[in-house]
């Protein structure tokens, strides 16, 4: 196996130039990087990798943490990374959470925290604000859909409380008055942050929100179902729901078969995350649409530029870490009005 220093004579450099060559940690006259360069490649030489970390003291490694069963899709945040990563000459750690477990969530998340990456991009779905904050300690971490304050350089995420707001107010145009909401029992902050959004449109409405309308649960199709006939059984009079995501949406229109309600002359519905399944159901759903790709995008420039090494990257600041959901309207909404005739 070929050493530097045959890299050296192959070269008729001296094994120093050889060396700042690889870790790029000096400038090296053109000439001899591209003797260097020919080199290692005649002699199919492959710099060690953990020498090059020990050398420049960072390691081009990013670590990714993300769950199956967020509403960011595992290809399009792959595909979104790795091209940005192979374009700067970073290479990706990942570690995916398959589980709806909170307490698995938190175990991978604590052992991909334990690899010597330069920075870590992670999408908790389970964990709380605070969960996250205990995990991630001295570590660089870039937090992408949470809105946390006291990483608020740090985090990429949609404003929440824009998002429950619009949802309920486009239903208030459309005369509904009895509006309930369905939020995930498992994660609580941003469930707030919406429900927050969700008074506030009401209020702005002169409308009396009523604590019978509102109900969490697992953020599943199961818990979507549960929830529904939880809903109309404190209130049947419901005209429209609004869900946590389309997943969940689709169990609430489960229970809303069964129970002989169609969508949307009996209830209207919204999903306040659209993950990729709302425009597959029956009817179409009505939801809100994370910018994915842009916030991922952010989120890779925003975890290389604050790696404070000289020449580390050639990305820019992102311009922006909060993002707007877009209402994409369906077919699942009817005006109240409608339904009264």
């Amino acid at each position: 196996m070929p050493t530097i220093k045959d890299v050296a004579q192959y070269a008729n450099v001296s094994i120093s130039t050889v060396s700042r060559v690889i870790n790029q940690s000096a400038p090296v006259a053109k000439d001899k990087y591209t003797a260097v360069q020919l080199a290692m490649k005649a002699l199919n030489y492959h710099p060690n990798t953990y020498a090059q970390a020990l050398v420049r003291q960072y390691t081009n490694m990013i670590g990714l943490f993300v769950t199956e069963q967020s509403s960011y899709s595992l290809g399009r945040v792959l595909s979104t990374i790795n091209a940005m990563l192979h374009e700067s000459n970073k290479r990706l750690l990942l570690e995916v959470n398959d589980d709806l477990q909170p307490k698995k969530e938190k175990v991978l998340l604590d052992r991909l925290l334990q690899y010597e990456c330069d920075t870590f991009i992670i999408i908790p779905y389970h964990l709380s604000n605070q969960d996250v904050l205990s995990c991630i300690q001295s570590k660089l971490v870039i937090v992408l859909g949470r809105q946390i304050d006291t990483l608020s350089k740090h985090s990429i995420y949609v404003d929440e409380l824009d998002l429950g707001y619009r949802a309920t107010y486009y239903l208030t145009e459309l005369h509904h008055q009895k509006i309930g909401f369905i939020g995930s029992s498992i994660i609580p902050d941003i469930s707030q942050l919406r429900k927050i959004g969700y008074m506030s449109a009401m209020k702005q409405r002169c409308l009396l929100e009523s604590s019978n309308w509102i109900q969490y649960d697992m953020p599943s199709f199961q818990g979507g179902y549960a929830a529904a006939n939880i809903l109309l059984e404190k209130d049947p009079h419901i005209t429209a729901m609004i869900v946590h995501n389309d997943i969940m949406a689709a169990g609430v229109m489960d229970a809303l078969k069964n129970r002989g309600k169609k969508i949307p002359q009996d209830i209207a519905l919204i999903a306040c995350e659209d993950t990729g399944v709302a425009k597959y159901l029956t009817p179409a759903l009505t939801a809100l649409r994370y910018p994915i790709e842009d916030m991922i995008e952010s989120a890779v420039c925003l975890a290389l530029t604050e790696v404070k090494r000289k020449g580390y990257t050639q990305l820019k600041h992102p311009k922006t870490l909060s993002f707007i959901a877009r209402l994409l309207i369906r077919d699942s909404v009817s005006s109240c009005l409608s339904m009264q005739q």
